[in-house]
């Protein structure tokens, strides 16, 4: 009613600005770029120091100053975050600062003339990136957390050039890189779960993502994949960082999605299935020298199993609505191309093939894509045309072209229905095609 002391209309549902504009507005971007700029100087800082009286220090001096200053920066930063919660940018450059240096003086007592071995060094870094981790949660500073990721990844490309240098501990090597990306990703589900009032909580599983892929990338498999008797511990490895890997993808991408970083989802499961398949071609041409000619199949028939597991979570779980279509196109297209790998070296899993893609597409169907239909008889096609060199190859084509005739109607079944005519027209013309 308008009447003269009414109140003006409140919208029910505000929007308040874009993330960006909240960003630009309170200038939270340039400042955290200046914070990030300062923890770089002040370590390229210390290191050149360092470098310029490095044969006048004593070893024990040289690395204990650094220890001891990446500890008083971060206990300065996260005292200084907690009782100032207003003061969090320069909380973040003193417990950044104090993060970047404490790997600093680890990696220089391995260089030192072994002053620290390479075992315990690679357990202070990890210890010391999770509990950089933990701290980002308590003084909630994202910034700290992406210093803990960058320390993580150091610490895996560390170990990995380790091993490269002595392949004897190439099995062992990637055995702790394995372990620290998983202990990695537990602490990151954890702290996401934990997290939840915090603006930025959503991204620890990014975190986790991103050293889990480096590590699987990383990973000093030429030695273990090459040798016959580590085949099958090597195999399990690569298996385990890939099931690791959609399993935080999985937990990443819900979490993006509530929290209204819609654009990204899809992307993140892109990036994934693109390290899968990296991974899994890797590993087949590191095979190639162990002799095993079952091995290099087992490889791709393993990953594809895994890749099947994880669209039949994506389907079967409650999740957001409309979150589902994105990660099944992304899984589709990693089902598609380790599937013609696989079928380079194994005509003979062309039907289990078909039943990979058969899942995705009428998961797709099911969401409305009426598209998606049309991939069962391009798929057959494409099975049949790739699996003609023997009969076993041809008959297992053959049950592939069956299975996708068989997907079709059911794809069909489950589209759901729409009142739009036009939706409907072009609906029947993809359905005639």
């Amino acid at each position: 009613a308008g009447g003269p002391g009414a109140r003006p209309a409140v919208d029910p549902s505000p929007a308040g600005p874009a993330w960006w504009e909240r960003a630009r507005a309170e200038g939270n971007i340039g400042r955290y770029l200046l914070s990030a700029a300062a923890t770089l100087l002040i370590v390229l800082a210390a290191v050149s120091l360092v470098a310029l009286t490095w044969e006048s220090i004593p070893d024990g001096v040289k690395i204990g100053s650094l220890a001891l200053a990446a500890l008083a920066l971060v206990g300065a930063g996260t005292r200084l975050a907690v009782t100032r919660p207003g003061q969090r940018v320069a909380a973040a450059t003193l417990t950044g600062t104090g993060g970047a240096l404490g790997f600093v003086a680890v990696i220089s007592g391995v260089l030192l003339d072994g002053l620290v071995p390479a075992r315990p060094a690679f357990g202070l870094m990890a210890l010391w990136g999770l509990v950089l981790l933990l701290l980002s949660r308590l003084t909630r500073q994202v910034f700290t957390a992406v210093v803990s990721m960058v320390g993580a990844l150091v610490t895996m490309g560390f170990a990995s050039l380790h091993a490269l240098a002595h392949p004897e501990l190439a099995l062992t090597e990637w055995l702790l890189i394995e372990l620290y990306a998983l202990v990695l990703a537990a602490t990151c589900a954890l702290l996401a779960g934990t997290a939840r009032q915090m603006r930025w909580a959503a991204w620890y599983p990014v975190i986790g993502v991103t050293t889990t892929a480096f590590a699987a990338l990383a990973a000093p498999s030429r030695g273990p994949l090459g040798s016959t008797d580590l085949v099958p511990a090597a195999l399990a490895l690569v298996v385990v960082a890939i099931a690791l890997l959609h399993a935080q993808v999985l937990q990443a991408g819900v979490l993006l999605w509530n929290h209204g970083w819609r654009n990204v989802v899809g992307w993140d499961w892109a990036v994934v299935q693109g390290v899968t398949v990296i991974v899994t071609v890797v590993s087949m041409e590191r095979m190639m020298p162990s002799g095993q000619p079952h091995g290099r199949w087992t490889v791709a028939l393993l990953v594809l199993a895994v890749q099947i597991v994880a669209g039949a979570a994506v389907l079967v779980g409650r999740w957001p609505q409309g979150w589902r279509p994105r990660p099944l196109v992304a899984l589709l297209v990693g089902i598609a191309v380790v599937g013609t790998v696989l079928l380079g070296v194994e005509p003979r899993a062309a039907a289990l093939l078909a039943l990979a893609v058969a899942l995705p597409v009428w998961g797709l169907a099911r969401e409305g894509l009426v598209w998606a239909v049309l991939i069962t008889g391009a798929g057959s096609a494409g099975i049949l045309l790739a699996c003609n060199q023997d009969r076993p190859a041809l008959v297992s084509a053959l049950a592939a072209g069956l299975v996708m005739l068989a997907a079709c109607p059911l794809c069909e079944a489950v589209l759901p229905d729409t009142a739009d005519p036009r939706a409907r027209a072009e609906r029947r013309t993809a359905l005639r095609a």
